[in-house]
């Protein structure tokens, strides 16, 4: 191990000729979603995020319903996790999970980014919908700005709306540390002041005044024992003398104060020196930095370290062990003179950076179809944990558990590669979740996997459809009856229909899955056969894959008549004389003497030849549309 080079690269970090992490993948969000419960918000959320986290915006709750499990998922992928505006009662308990031990004390480890905590909802209602989603997006992007330092997320949560007032915001405490409650005082605000430059910058509208919108913030924040580190950044603008209540409350998280902290990779392979850098420290005051796994492999250790003249240190006493693969480090800082903390994280074990599902990020397959899935892992530079040679998989509602092995393309060298093989879908409709891992063996062994890699709602089981797409028949310019049927037979289902490619509407399936159109407009058709002419489709909705079909058509010629109006008499010596007999289908009628030596006929003009009764017949021959018309005669004296 060169060390002199390893510190080497701390140093120059610590003297700022390295500021700040290089830029990898898109950053994403996760928004907490309790299952049934007031979705609308969180619903809000992943939609006004959803452009800026362009690594996607999941949801969290127990795994259900597609949202990430947070009680086994790996928290340290998500730039900011965002909690809605939500509400203890008597009929539900949203913020449960959020009480729940073993899932409070997972996060507490894991949001060591930006805090930001908005007494409002702009998760709710859709007036001033575009300033609502302005702030929702300030304060999420504030909060995950640090990720690529701290390597975790942040934390924005909304007013707590709970029914017993006493209780609101009992769950940030063990979220973050901060007694939070709500200040007990009725009042709503329809624009804030700012008190500090974060509230400023977190209430910038895109303009030169500050967002404002009727209903912005309510009630109020107290921390009743204080907070080290919090700032009150903004309160209620009550137009008055009077004092607002303080409505936003940020928090840097895991470093306080000036201190930083972080380490030369994200990720080392068993054995590999970690390097851990600091600054903003007291100078000539001592450090405990202290280890912290998770999963927990052993129990937390701490090492020392002194800071230099200008308040910087480095301590590179540390190396993850060979069974310390998949496991995430997070690092907390202090000084022991100056109080001052920081953290960040790290993790032992190669990383699957990115699944795709038939080249997408979700797909919608039927029971048991076969997915093809592309896996993108990156190896590190020793050991074994330079090897990838096979990948587990699970698609199911929960997290593994039991998983399916593929002896992938052997990769035993440090850099990024990826693999196709074949998953199969669950037989039984539903959202599930894909989870996959990568290993340094070719059995998928446990010991040495890398973190599991969860793609939230990624498969959607439905039922496979048929459709039945009967014959039809119709005459020229008039209608055809057109019916359809769907398999299984499902009630209530819009199949839409066209003739020749034109549409002509659509039906719905009765209970045996029939949908039928009586007088379908066979308007612009030509008469003849067409094999594949009526045709049927039904649009995949949320429950059931679309289908299609289609059957011969056939269009018959239509029958046309003459109609001759009487013409004459006449006196012979009288001009020639036109004709005004028409076709019922507007073809050009042709006229015949049937009397030569009386009257002779051209074009549509009859000149008498002598006195008598001059007969003339009136015909159409028809077209590729028509019949031939039956022929109507005249006689004219």
């Amino acid at each position: 191990m060169n060390t002199k080079l390893l510190r080497a690269r701390a140093l120059a970090a610590v003297c700022g000729l390295v500021l700040w992490p290089a830029a990898s993948s898109a950053q994403k969000a996760l928004v907490y979603c309790p299952v049934g419960i007031d979705e609308v918000g969180c619903n809000t959320v992943v939609s006004a995020l959803s452009g800026t986290f362009t690594g996607g915006v999941d949801r969290g709750f127990n795994g259900a319903s597609g949202t990430v499990d947070l009680a086994s998922a790996d928290l340290y992928q998500y730039a900011v996790i965002v909690i809605p505006s939500l509400a203890d009662d008597g009929a539900a308990q949203p913020y449960a999970m959020l009480r729940d031990a073993a899932v409070s004390a997972r996060l507490r480890t894991a949001l060591v980014g930006r805090q930001a905590f908005w007494s409002g909802t702009p998760d709710q209602g859709n007036a001033n919908r575009a300033e609502k989603d302005h702030l929702l997006r300030n304060l999420a992007s504030w909060a995950a700005e640090n990720f690529l330092f701290v390597n975790g997320p942040g934390l924005v949560a909304l007013q707590d709306a709970s029914t017993n007032s006493g209780s609101r915001y009992d769950w940030v405490q063990g979220l973050t540390g901060i007694q939070m409650v709500a200040d007990p005082a009725f009042a709503i605000y329809g624009s804030v002041r700012d008190l500090t430059p974060i509230g400023s910058l977190l209430l910038q509208s895109g303009g030169p005044s500050l967002l404002a919108y009727a209903n912005m913030a309510s009630f109020g924040f107290q921390l009743p024992a204080g907070a080290a580190g919090a700032s009150l950044d903004a309160v209620g603008n009550t137009g008055s003398s009077t004092g607002g209540q303080v409505v936003l409350i940020t928090h840097p998280g895991g470093n306080v104060g000036e201190a930083r902290i972080w380490t030369d990779k994200d990720d080392y392979a068993p054995g590999e020196t970690v390097l851990i850098a600091g600054s903003g420290f007291l100078p000539g005051e001592t450090i405990s930095i202290l280890l912290h796994e998770d999963p927990q492999v052993h129990a937390d250790r701490t090492l020392t370290a002194v800071a230099d003249a200008e308040g910087n240190f480095l301590n590179d006493e540390f190396a993850p062990e060979e069974h310390d693969i998949g496991v995430r480090f997070i690092v907390t800082a202090t000084g022991q003179t100056s109080g001052r903390s920081a953290q960040t994280t790290f993790t032992d074990g190669r990383t699957i950076t990115g699944v795709t599902l038939n080249g997408s990020a979700s797909v919608s397959v039927a029971p048991g179809a076969v997915i093809t899935a592309l896996v993108s892992v990156t190896t590190d530079v020793s050991g074994g944990n330079q090897n990838w040679r096979s990948t587990s998989w699970r698609i199911a509602t929960t997290p593994p558990g039991a998983t399916t092995c593929v002896n992938t393309p052997n990769h035993d060298g440090s850099g990024s590669y990826s693999e196709s093989f074949a998953v199969t879908a669950p037989a039984a409709p539903g959202t599930y979740n894909a989870y996959f891992i990568a290993h340094r063996d070719d059995a998928c062994a446990a010991a040495q996997q890398s973190t599991t890699f969860t793609m939230a709602g990624a498969v959607v089981v439905k039922t496979a459809t048929s459709l039945a797409v009967g014959t039809a028949t119709g005459t020229y310019g008039g209608t055809a009856a057109v019916t359809a049927t769907l398999s299984p037979a499902v009630a209530g289902k819009t199949i839409n229909f066209t003739l020749n490619g034109n549409p002509v509407g659509s039906a719905v399936t009765n209970a045996s899955g029939v949908a039928s159109i009586a007088a379908a407009s066979l308007t612009g058709i030509n008469a003849g056969v067409y094999a594949t002419g009526v045709a049927a489709s039904f649009a995949e909705d949320g429950t059931h894959l679309g289908s299609a079909g289609s059957n011969q058509l056939t269009v018959n010629q239509a029958a046309q008549t003459i109609t001759f109006p009487a013409v004459g008499p006449f006196t012979f010596g009288d001009p020639p004389f036109a004709l005004g007999a028409t076709a019922s289908s507007g073809l050009a009628v042709s006229y015949t003497s049937l009397t030569l030596s009386k009257c002779t006929v051209a074009g549509s003009t009859v000149t008498i030849l002598e006195a008598g009764t001059c007969t003339i017949q009136a015909d159409q021959a028809g077209n590729v549309n028509y019949f031939a018309a039956p022929s109507v005669s005249q006689g004219i004296t």
